[in-house]
């Protein structure tokens, strides 16, 4: 687990943390300017509509990412 996914594990335990790590690569080319509330904000929208994708959808995103 890398210290991004540690970061969304601490919000949100429920959430597998490299859909949500991939999902916001989709918006950002780095993620090391990200305070914790933009990432509270990001899982937010995650937990939202976004997560209604299928899992395939988001494994997929995920390693794309080489995550």
């Amino acid at each position: 687990m890398n210290p991004y996914q540690r970061i969304i594990k601490a919000i949100d335990p429920t959430l597998n943390a490299r859909w949500v790590e991939g999902f916001i690569r989709l918006q950002y080319g780095t993620l090391d300017h990200l305070s914790t509330t933009d990432f509270e904000r990001e899982i937010d929208l995650f937990r939202g509509e976004f997560q209604q994708e299928d899992e395939q959808t988001w494994e997929d995103n995920a390693r794309s990412y080489g995550l």
